[in-house]
């Protein structure tokens, strides 16, 4: 079909869960793409330090997508 990309995703505010797998769902719906695998969410903290305000705790994903898309429209797409 084309290339191989992989993405990563992630959220720490609002609902990231609910956000992550949204886009996660969204990824199928890419014209000439398909989704090849995709991680579970993970939890992970946020950089800490003396001039950073504390956030909650991040959420992340990776997933793998062939596509026929050229870099510049799956950017496109994505966004």
């Amino acid at each position: 079909m084309g290339m191989l990309v992989v993405g990563g995703l992630g959220s720490n505010l609002g609902e990231p869960e609910t956000q992550i797998r949204s886009a996660l769902s969204e990824l199928e719906s890419l014209p000439h793409s398909r989704c090849l695998a995709r991680s579970s969410i993970y939890r992970s903290p946020p950089l800490a330090g003396e001039d950073v305000p504390v956030q909650p705790d991040y959420l992340n994903a990776v997933a793998a997508l062939e596509t026929a898309l050229e870099p510049v429209e799956l950017l496109h797409q994505l966004q």
